[in-house]
Formats: C-alpha cells, structure tokens, sequence
C-alpha cells in the first residue's frame, strides 16, 4: 500500500507536502520528496546525495525545525481566490516602470537635493536601514539592538549579514533568530511609515517621483488607452501617494493596485510595504515587544497569534510556488491573499507583510492575485524602464525572462549602470533589444522621459 502524502510543518514557517525519506549521512534532517520528484529522487546514488543536490529534488528540515505532521486527507482545503479580472485587448500597456533603493533615495531634484541629503528621514539606501541617525527608532526594538552590531559594522553588509542569518534558521531551527527578524521587521514597518510621510509632504514641491506621476497623467488625458504598470522594490509608499493624487485614484484596498483595465496605472510590490500585512484577531499593547519576548517563531506567529493553520495557511497557493521556485518545489506558508491594506492608525495591530533584504532568499511578497496579474502584465511590455533598481532580484529576472518577449528597449536609469547591464544580461541579450542609459532619475525625468514615451 502506497505511504499517504503529509503535510510537514515547520517553526520558520514553510509546510512541505510529499513523503519523508531517511538518509543515514543526514541523521539530523527530515527529507521530504514531493510526488513528482520521487522518481528523479530515487535515481540518486548514495554518493551523489549531497545536502545541496538532495535539495534540488526535496525539501529538507532540520529535526529541530519540525513542528508536526498531518495526513494531507485530514485537512480540508480552503479553495484559493482566483483572478477573474478579465483583460480588456485594446489598452496600450507597453511602459513598466521598476523602481529600486535608488529611485527613493534620489527622488527630490537639485533645488533641495542638499537640504534632503542631509534629512534624517531621507529613504536609506539597503546597508542605510539600520543607520545610527535611525536610532531613536531601533530603540525601541529590542531584536534589532541586538544584530546592530553586525548591521553597523564599518564594512557590514546588510543583505549577506540577514543572508547568513536566514541560512542559520533553516539549517538549525534557531527561533532566537527568527524571533529577531520578526522583531525587525515590526521596526522597519514604522521607519518606512515615517520615511513615506516625511518625503511626501515635506517634499512635494520638488519631488521627482510627482514629477514623474504628473507627466504620465497628462499622456493619459490626451490618450486613455495608454496605461502603465510599476513595479517597486520599495517598501516606502512615496511613488503610490503621488500617483494616486495626480491620478485622483485613490488606493483604498490592494485590489486597485491592480486594476488592469479600469485604472490608468498598476503598482506591483513584490517585497511588500510597510501598510501591507495580516490582521492580528484582536488589539493588544507594544505587540512588538510582546511577540520578541515570548521568543515567537514564524509558525507560532502564523498558525496561533493570526489564526488557526485551516485559515492561515494558503492552501491553493502549492502550484505559484512550485512556478517560482528555481527547481520546481513547492511548498505552503501563509495565506499572502490574506493581505490587507491599513493606515498608519493600526500599526500594530498587522503583521508587516515586509520581505527583510535577505542577499539570496527572494520571494514574492504580495498576493497571488498580484502576482498573476504581474505574470501576464509582462505579456505586453515593449520598454522597461529601470531606476535606482540593480536588477539583482533573480526570481523576478526569471519571470521577466519568461514571459517579456516583446521587450525592444531597456532604459537604465542609474549611475552604476554597468552592474544593472550585468544583472539584466539575459534580457539585454535578446534579439533586437536597444539599451538606452541615464545617469540619474532627474536627468531621465528632465531628459529621458518625454523622448523614451514617443
């Protein structure tokens, strides 16, 4: 009789689906093999299973990560919420924008660009976020005092640092750990709110970002079939508060992120924003505080402090993983169509749904509703405009490579740009695509701009 499939629940959060195998030379592991890796698995010689090769086919926990197994037969699925948002043929949506780091931290033109460089509140570039000027917020989390002296250091690097952290969780199961990347990422919740306001409103008047939002609306005036996308790797909302008031569309709710045909304009978050998360079920004080304390890991936070797993985890969500990962795995974690839109009154009572700038974990953090809609959006895209952006996030070049194909013109718009022609090599590369360069974002939006939309 064939063994029947489990789920594995693990503390960092990821549930695996398949059949566990034991390998005598990683004692210390569970290995779990989904259905249609078992023959490829089995194949394997004794002397090719390495840790890294068996992870091309299975999923591997620790012992110490493991939560609990349950009968796939003994959970009753919730249905996944599918995209029914048809896409109207005669819009012209051949423009994406992508933002980076870069774009925020340069986003105020030269007639106050001295007096934003030294604002304590100017968006930070990656190693920037945990800057000593930013003490005054990191005070009062505990878990981010206590990486602050690798964060900080002279030649820190913030992203290798989480990096090799991240690595730490999941071959070990270190919860001390995890309960401090939760804890960082509550403080980078309310260090980007902070940032968002300050930058908006103190400066509107010579911001490049509204400058940007004010020249697409006027092409949209004059030509209502000409929409665009953006994509922003930002967790900042500046660029979504300025095309939402040149546009006069308001963002009430994140389906109007996403509004392929009845908004002028689409913002995709792939790493989230710092007013994206999942409702706590009730209201409690300092929870920040509370949930480092009580030294919470992922799947505590997940399936006990937001709800019951049959609520939380995002049952539908097995074949988008499976899509996005490198090697075709899939897994469950929690439910992202469960996202939800708040304001800066309920901060606290939602679990940012912020992805920390790890070096090589990339993941999508937004809904699958997004993501499909980013998924098909790149079906029509002639010209990719890239700015402050590396182009260094692999599962989105991946995607991008896929399923871009009518691309002709890359505009980069960045001083490095030699690293970002590196990092987007694979599009570059293709037949008939003309690379066009910018030194910055206000010699694009003054130069560029106009002439790139023709």
């Amino acid at each position: 009789m064939r063994p029947m499939i489990k789920y594995y629940f693990t503390t960092f959060g990821d549930i695996y689906a398949g059949f566990e195998f034991q390998e005598m030379n990683f004692p210390d592991f569970k290995i779990i093999v989904q259905a249609d890796k078992l023959k490829d698995y089995t194949a394997l010689s004794d002397s090719e299973k390495t840790l890294e090769k068996i992870k091309e086919f299975a999923n591997v926990c620790p012992l110490s990560a493991f939560v609990e197994e349950v009968e796939a037969s003994k959970i009753s699925k919730r249905p996944r919420l599918e995209n029914d948002n048809g896409w109207k043929s005669d819009y012209d949506r051949k423009n994406m924008f992508v933002f980076g780091a870069g774009a925020s931290a340069y986003c105020v033109n030269e007639n106050r660009q001295a007096e934003f460089e030294k604002d304590e509140l100017r968006p930070p570039l990656g190693n920037g976020l945990f800057s000593r000027k930013f003490k005054k917020f990191y005070d009062k989390y505990d878990g981010v005092k206590l990486s602050l002296y690798d964060l900080q250091h002279d030649k820190a690097n913030v992203e290798e640092y989480l990096e090799e952290e991240w690595k730490e969780v999941q071959e070990s199961g270190n919860q001390a750990v995890m309960s401090r990347h939760i804890n960082i990422q509550f403080y980078l919740q309310e260090l980007l709110m902070e940032i968002s306001k300050r930058v908006s409103k103190e400066y509107y008047d010579s911001n490049l970002y509204a400058k940007l939002a004010d020249k697409l609306q006027k092409i949209n005036a004059r030509n209502r079939k000409m929409h665009f996308a953006f994509v922003s790797f930002n967790q900042d909302t500046i660029l979504e508060s300025f095309l939402s008031k040149y546009f006069k569309r308001p963002l009430s709710d994140l389906d109007e992120y996403v509004e392929v045909n009845d908004s002028p304009f689409c913002v995709f978050k792939p790493h989230g924003s710092w007013n994206w998360g999942w409702q706590f079920p009730n209201k409690v004080g300092n929870r920040q505080k509370n949930l480092f304390d009580d030294d919470v890991n992922f799947h505590e936070l997940y399936y006990k402090y937001l709800g019951k797993p049959i609520d939380m985890v995002g049952w539908g969500d097995w074949g988008l993983e499976l899509m996005l990962n490198v090697h075709r795995k899939g897994k469950l974690t929690i439910d992202k169509s469960r996202i939800a839109l708040f304001d800066e009154s309920d901060l606290g009572n939602f679990y940012p749904a912020i992805l920390l700038p790890y070096r090589d974990k990339d993941e999508f953090t937004m809904s699958p509703k997004h993501i499909c809609q980013l998924n098909h959006y790149f079906s029509y895209v002639e010209k990719l405009f890239v700015i402050g952006w590396k182009g260094n996030e692999a599962l989105f070049n991946n995607i991008l490579k896929n399923n871009a194909n009518k691309i002709r013109r890359v505009i980069i718009v960045d001083p490095d740009h030699k690293t970002v022609e590196e990092n987007l090599r694979e599009i570059l590369n293709k037949p008939g695509v003309t690379k066009i360069i910018y030194n910055d974002f206000e010699d694009f939006i003054k130069n560029g701009l106009d002439k790139e939309l023709k």
